[in-house]
């Protein structure tokens, strides 16, 4: 009897199975699920955390052991989303004997995926896994980060369960995958401060230079042994300072403070006081020369006097750092310091969780 019950269960699963989603394993009733989380996040233009229903998307590729069959595209072909942050997705997947190569790309709002919690059809941008590489296809139009200045993380990890322990809880630890996401881009601010001591003078609109899009896709390609992810692109055109990048215009919304409208009080000590008038402008890693041009307007005695001055340096972003440009303004001129050079900071903690199903 407990014989024909096991049968019975076992046709139920595998038809359910192969009815409802058929790219993915078959799932015998011991299984155990596949969960996924985040062992840590770089800050991001997120700030400290996702926000509820962000999240990104995972594919995992398994190799079974010589001799069983193999089961690719373990989350379907582009990918599963899964959701912050309880870090759940659907349709369950369960871990197998074998090995695991996963890859990760975030924000899951800026990708389409063969799963998600909506319904989508898989259409450019989307992504598709290799063993240790992830391509992103942006179809032949390429990935324009001046229009969608998507902060994309990406995320590589390879896993040996030939011993069947992932899923188990080892040391009062549950063995899953846990991700660790690195920026692909990286990350401009733009400072100033005013020198006059009897005038207030205020921003109106700076254009910044630099590359625009890519020529279709980004190819990531993960080095297991270094744990370094090296991307390949073709950016259009060249980098020239008529090649306007973004032209970002002063904040007008009422209820804004003087330093948040763009207004630069008189010095009155010292040192300079600088604000923050760009503080996350994500570009292409890349070497060129970094053109800013401002306009400012003078604003003595009610007075408007506006002028128009650029600046040109030499640049070269690399992944994963933030480059803090600034200026300081006279009314005969702009002065521009070589900008200072740091990694963007990471979080002291894992954001890992249990995940929900």
């Amino acid at each position: 009897m407990k014989r024909l019950q096991h049968i019975i269960l076992t046709f139920l699963l595998l038809a359910s199975g192969c009815n409802k989603h058929s790219d993915l394993p078959v799932i015998q009733p011991e299984s155990r699920p596949i969960e996924v989380g985040i062992a840590s996040l770089t800050k991001a233009v997120f700030n400290d955390a996702l926000p509820s229903g962000e999240g990104f998307v995972v594919w995992a590729q398994c190799v079974k052991p010589e001799g069983t069959s193999t089961d690719n595209a373990v989350f379907g072909t582009g990918g599963t989303k899964v959701y912050a942050p309880s870090w759940n997705y659907s349709p369950t997947r369960y871990w197998q004997k074998g090995t695991y190569s996963f890859a990760a790309v975030l924000p899951a709002s800026a990708f389409n995926a063969s799963h998600a919690a909506t319904t989508e059809t898989l259409t450019v941008p989307y992504g598709t896994q290799g063993i240790n590489s992830l391509t992103l296809n942006f179809g032949t139009g390429g990935y324009n980060l001046a229009v969608e200045q998507d902060d994309i993380m990406v995320a590589f990890t390879n896993i040996d369960n030939t011993n069947s322990t992932m899923g188990t809880t080892i040391d009062g630890v549950l063995q899953k995958a846990s991700l660790t996401f690195k920026h692909q881009f990286a990350l401009v601010t733009i400072q100033a401060a005013n020198l006059e001591s009897r005038t207030t003078i205020r921003i109106d609109e700076i254009k910044v230079s630099g590359n625009k899009s890519t020529v279709g896709d980004i190819v990531l390609t993960y080095n297991p042994e270094s744990g370094i992810i090296s991307s390949q692109y073709t950016l259009a055109g060249s980098t020239t300072k008529t090649d306007v990048y973004q032209t970002i215009q002063r904040p007008t919304q009422s209820g804004l403070s003087a330093a948040n409208d763009w207004r630069l009080s008189p010095n009155t000590g010292t040192q300079p006081t600088y604000d923050t008038l760009i503080p996350d402008l994500l570009v292409f890693p890349e070497t060129c020369n970094f053109t800013i041009e401002v306009k400012y307007t003078d604003l003595y005695n009610d007075r408007e006097i506006t002028t128009t001055k650029t600046g040109t340096l030499p640049a070269t972003w690399e992944a994963g750092k933030k480059y803090n440009y600034s200026f300081t303004i006279e009314l005969d001129g702009i002065t521009f310091a070589e900008p200072t050079v740091q990694p963007w900071p990471t979080q002291s903690t894992s954001i890992d969780t249990e995940l929900e199903m």
